[in-house]
């Protein structure tokens, strides 16, 4: 899995665990635990974390937080996926796989604090 956007940024391990803190996990080493105290995953190094972006966990844990309705994730090219909340889309929301695409559109929520 490649872990960049499509403006070239990689995903860094601050961006990953600032991302599950704000889905409310918390990180007691080396796991990730919901809010119940169950694991969710495990996340000590780099592709453990970059592997957790995947559409289960994102439906499970990213997705309930939002304010949507309805979730767009479809091949924008032949190697590049496009996601969309509602009516709402933005360029940047392309990546490598449909969970990256997803992680993006998320991340900029969570960034323009629109969740």
């Amino acid at each position: 899995m490649v872990a960049s956007d499509n403006f070239g940024e990689d995903i860094e391990v601050k961006q990953i665990r600032e991302f599950w803190e704000w889905c409310g996990l918390r990180y007691t080493e080396p796991y990730w635990l919901d809010a119940k105290g169950e694991l969710a995953f495990y996340g000590l190094t780099y592709s453990q974390l970059l592997g957790s972006i995947d559409l289960n966990n994102l439906f499970k844990y990213a997705v309930p937080k939002l304010d949507i309705e309805k979730i767009n994730i479809y091949p924008a090219t032949k190697d590049r996926w496009r996601c969309y909340f509602d009516n709402w889309y933005q360029d940047h929301n392309v990546a490598e796989t449909p969970a990256l695409a997803l992680f993006w559109a998320i991340w900029k929520v969570i960034k323009d604090g629109n969740a």
